[in-house]
């Protein structure tokens, strides 16, 4: 929840000023992909972590019913309500088991029956029953509770159905209770049903479809009463689990089957277009849709059915992901925002949004008989022309990801040559070069066998081809150049802190290599500075320009300890340290001089950490950075925006040597567990959505119900005062707040 507190001392009334949200919506469009499941449990703050049903209300706030009672969730807090309806029978009345919000009322079927809450006041209240209406006990035995046309309202119980008409108090008089009134059903108030459990689906012209004793009945509201549309016997079966109408068609769900049904309204006849069979032993429980998606909840997950394309996505609990969906699921619900939410006995609440991430993941899994038992430790990557993105890890060999159908061949070769971990990989067009400890482990494609091992001087860290198809390394011995004659790689050239000028490095520890084949040189960073391989036309060394920082001054590099560098523009390079944030280079080169400026930007420009492992930079300018969570720079505005695990990524941690970008412009930045992948924006989307006040707290006096209050008057001297505020989103992506106060501050 997000809080403004405010400490004035003031000798007048001050109007609480206006709250503009602005968040960024990313968008993406790809191949089905799990969800992002967000939780909510007991731990934070529902009543208990046995959740039955789901609603929203007008506003858009989110409402659980629970074995202990009811919750309201805004998207940062929950709050808890309970019926304090006497000390013995309160147990029953807070166990709900259905609900369904009707204006500024929560209708509630409960252990106790039919019970009403007021969305507004925060209170449990009574309702009424018309006079002229038969007194019954059905309303102690309610079970279920869907909304119907306008102010309508359909009861089930174990066997009987009921429709009732609400008559909601006028806005003046607040002691006025709500009073429901009873439909005729043909000329009965109530439909009995021999099988247990009946469902119905209604539409929004008066019609509703009732499942009677395995067979399918249609009403229709006319003059006050629901009367039977004439029509054949249309026998459906037993064992229904839910129903739901939608333009037309008529869902019908089963214990492993659901069968879509195109409705002739005036003959009450239906033709069978769609169905769909599950691979579930404990039975599938309720469905809800949307325009591209029919969502199934079965115990032990969620099913996604796409109606277009007819194809089933199951989104499963895995224990060794937080963020998949959790486990004995009940039901679910869709939200105004496009979100899912899914009950659960004794893990409460998940909920993902529903629309394509941004950012996609793709993890290891080892359960296959096949697979290495490695790490998913990403820690190095490469894009080759061949439109792969090869990828190694810690003592699981190589991958490979087609760029262009997004398949993933995780044993892509796992000899032993190349363990325990790849540090570096680049590529020819039929080879893959590996830097594995003191080796480059060199790869046939075509086979993907190893071919031949080239032992190097020391600890490799980067590799890269310059112009002329040689191979550079670096090490923890220096440089190392290497030519390809007669078939094998032979030594070219060896440059350490030790070779001659001005071919001298300033130390033997490097890391990384950016090939710069349009200018003809060579970047490579290292534990002191940057050194700068220029080549002549002819491919010949002509000399290696160090560029090192400098002491008190502004226009120096923030550290010599340097690890990834990219280029950026003609003479501009981004440079990342471990620890000193992202350096912004861009050399000077007059007059035979070498000289250079830099720019740096860290955790002063909104970075979480100085440490930059790893550097892309998108078709639009923007420089991603991986280390600490995943951020890009934007050097028009000289700010960062941070994404972490709740965006979608993978961990926390991004590895050096460990990105690419391929040649559609996707970005690819691997991790601790796995890698994320996504397509960079030209403009994220910002929009300005209305604010909700939830609660207002003054003089340790609390308030939690005044959303739909116009204004709140704050007496003399109350001189401190705090209010809470959400959009309902419920987006895990950052959220920018501005707020003022009207008549005394001058800016946002």
């Amino acid at each position: 929840m997000e809080n403004i507190t405010y400490f004035y001392q003031m000798k007048f009334l001050k109007k609480i000023g206006f709250v503009y949200a602005f968040f960024c919506v990313l968008t993406w469009v790809n191949a089905q992909e799990g969800l992002l499941f967000h939780h909510l449990t007991r731990k934070d703050g529902l009543l208990h972590d046995n959740v039955t049903c789901i609603s929203q209300d007008s506003l858009g706030y989110m409402w659980f019913g629970t074995h202990r009672g009811l919750n309201r969730y805004d998207g940062y807090t929950i709050d808890s309500y309970k019926n304090g309806k006497g000390k013995v029978e309160s147990v029953y009345y807070n166990r709900i088991y259905s609900m369904q919000s009707m204006g500024h009322y929560l209708w509630l079927a409960t252990a106790a029956g039919l019970t009403c809450f007021d969305i507004q006041s925060k209170k449990f209240i009574e309702y009424e029953q018309r006079e002229n209406s038969s007194k019954t006990s059905f309303y102690d035995q309610v079970r279920i509770v869907k909304k119907g046309f306008n102010n309508q309202l359909w009861l089930i119980s174990d066997r009987e159905i009921r429709v009732i008409h609400i008559v909601l108090p006028s806005s003046s008089n607040k002691n006025e209770k709500p009073v429901i009134e009873p439909i005729l059903i043909q000329s009965q108030y109530q439909i009995t049903c021999e099988v247990l459990h009946p469902k119905i689906a209604t539409d929004n012209q008066q019609n509703v479809w009732i499942t009677e004793n395995s067979n399918l009945r249609l009403y229709h509201f006319k003059n006050g009463k629901y009367t039977l549309v004439p029509s054949e016997i249309n026998f459906i079966g037993s064992g229904v689990r839910d129903m739901y109408y939608e333009n037309g068609f008529l869902w019908i769900l089963y214990h492993n089957q659901l069968k879509k049904y195109q409705v002739n309204k005036q003959k009450a006849t239906y033709t069978l277009v769609d169905e769909f069979t599950f691979e579930t032993q404990d039975g599938l429980t309720s469905l809800s849709i949307d325009n591209q998606s029919v969502w199934i909840t079965s115990n032990r997950g969620l099913f996604q059915v796409n109606k277009q394309q007819k194809t089933i996505f199951a989104h499963r609990h895995d224990p060794t992901n937080p963020y998949s969906i959790s486990n004995d699921v009940n039901n679910n619900f869709l939200d105004n925002q496009g979100n899912i939410w899914v009950s659960a006995w004794a893990s409460g609440i998940s909920y993902a949004d529903t629309k394509l991430p941004f950012f996609h993941t793709i993890r290891y899994t080892f359960s296959d008989k096949n697979s290495v038992k490695g790490s998913e430790f990403i820690s190095a990557m490469h894009y080759s022309d061949d439109g792969y993105i090869y990828i190694g890890s810690k003592f699981s060999g190589i991958s490979r990801l087609d760029t262009r159908t997004k398949s993933f061949e995780q044993n892509y070769c796992n000899s032993p040559e190349l363990l325990p971990s790849i540090t570096s990989l680049h590529s020819d067009a039929k080879y893959l070069y590996a830097a594995v400890r003191e080796q480059i482990t060199i790869i046939r494609k075509a086979d993907k066998r190893v071919e031949h091992i080239l032992p190097t001087k020391g600890y490799v860290f980067g590799v890269d081809m310059d112009k002329y198809h040689r191979l550079w390394v670096a090490t923890h011995e220096g440089l190392q150049c290497f030519e390809q004659k007669n078939g094998t790689w032979q030594p070219l050239y060896s440059f350490t802190q030790y070779s001659d000028e001005p071919y001298r490095l300033s130390t033997n520890i490097l890391h990384n290599i950016y090939s710069d084949t349009t200018k003809n040189e060579l970047l490579i960073t290292s534990a002191k500075g940057i050194h700068r391989v220029i080549l002549s036309d002819s491919g010949e060394v002509s000399r290696i320009v160090i560029y090192v920082a400098r002491e008190n001054d502004s226009t120096s590099l923030s550290s010599n300890y340097l690890w990834p560098i990219r280029k950026g523009g003609e003479h501009t390079y981004w440079v990342g340290t471990l620890g000193s944030g992202l350096n912004k280079v861009t050399f000077l080169d007059k007059n035979g001089a070498y000289t250079y400026t830099s720019e740096c930007y860290g955790t002063e420009s909104g970075a979480l950490s100085g440490d930059v492992e790893s550097i892309e930079v998108d078709a639009f300018g923007k420089v991603w950075c991986g280390g600490y969570n995943l951020s890009y720079f934007d050097d028009s505005a000289k700010r960062y925006r941070v994404f972490d695990t709740k965006s979608g990524l993978q961990s926390h941690i991004f590895g050096t040597s460990s990105s690419c970008r391929d040649a559609q412009g996707n970005l690819y930045f691997g991790g601790a567990h796995g890698l994320n992948y996504f397509l960079p924006l030209v403009e994220e989307k910002q929009e300005i959505t209305p604010i909700y006040f939830s609660r207002y707290r003054s003089n340790q006096i609390y308030q939690n119900d005044i959303e739909f209050s116009n204004k709140i008057a704050l007496e003399y001297p109350n001189n401190t005062f705090s209010v809470d505020f959400t959009i309902l989103s419920y987006n895990k992506e950052p959220i920018c707040y501005r707020y003022k106060l009207s008549e005394t501050d001058t800016k946002w």
